[in-house]
């Protein structure tokens, strides 16, 4: 299941951009991908994928990353917060925008159905959706 290509999706929350919030440009394309940090495949390929795409498009393109709670353990925010800091800090050293879904709400707006996830956003529409070897793709979008 895909949302609706014609309607506007929702952003995070200004409070739920936890790290590099300021790098969101509204006037260029996101890439955003829904990953959880008990999920490996999302830890080991999905956030390095992301940082290789980063230091290929960021200057193009938004990159986002949202934690999400959707087919995961829902913590507490205050929990999940100081874990999420640190891996985007320290751990991983994400150069990207990381958001916060602590109850899953954003990723079941976009219909995700586990992790990772990727969106491809021009505007306030979905133009492409991927998660592993599924496809979704609206004509007219590419990176670049």
């Amino acid at each position: 299941m895909t949302p609706e290509p014609s309607l506007p999706l929702p952003w995070p929350a200004a409070g739920d951009f936890v790290w590099h919030a300021e790098q969101v440009d509204p006037m260029r394309p996101t890439l955003m991908m829904f990953f959880h940090l008990e999920c490996a495949g999302c830890v080991s390929r999905g956030i390095p994928f992301m940082k290789r795409l980063h230091a290929q498009y960021g200057d193009a393109v938004n990159f986002v990353a949202v934690h999400t709670a959707r087919g995961h353990r829902q913590l507490p925010r205050e929990e999940v917060l100081p874990t999420l800091l640190h891996f985007a800090e320290r751990f991983a050293k994400l150069p990207f925008t990381v958001a916060l879904d602590d109850d899953g709400s954003l990723a079941a707006a976009y219909a995700t159905e586990g992790t990772p996830h990727w969106i491809a956003l021009e505007g306030a529409k979905w133009r492409a959706a991927s998660m592993a070897a599924r496809r979704t793709r609206r004509p007219g979008w590419s990176i670049g």
